[in-house]
């Protein structure tokens, strides 16, 4: 058997953060903002599941806010939120259920960080 060779380059963390999602303006497509709980995250994205998979396109650009866990330190510095711009990179097949079959209420999303967290 052989080894199964990372390709990631940065260190995933499975920690359920809460993340804000918005369309950037002037994107294609609807205008949105939710929020949901993160699978992992690392230096380089993120990976999250949710029901309203069908508003994000492969290649859209999205602005990205993630809640840190509560900190004594965090909050008397203001400090609430990262935040940065991501790129959509991995989205459930356009094809996803079966002719006249339904569509699965929870689907995952991998977003690639344009640049790296900043405090907010």
């Amino acid at each position: 058997m052989s080894a199964v060779q990372e390709k990631r380059s940065s260190l995933r963390l499975s920690v359920p953060l809460k993340m804000e999602i918005r369309r950037v303006v002037g994107e294609p497509g609807v205008p949105f903002r939710i929020e949901v709980v993160l699978s992992n995250i690392s230096a380089g994205g993120a990976y999250f599941e949710t029901d309203r998979w069908q508003l994000f396109d492969v290649g859209g650009n999205v602005q990205v806010a993630v809640q840190p866990p509560y900190s004594t330190s965090y909050e008397a510095l203001g400090l609430r939120k990262l935040q940065t711009s991501a790129m959509v990179l991995r989205t459930p097949p356009a094809a996803l259920s079966p002719a006249g079959g339904a569509l699965p209420k929870q689907c995952g999303i991998a977003v690639r960080f344009e640049r790296p967290l900043s405090f907010i």
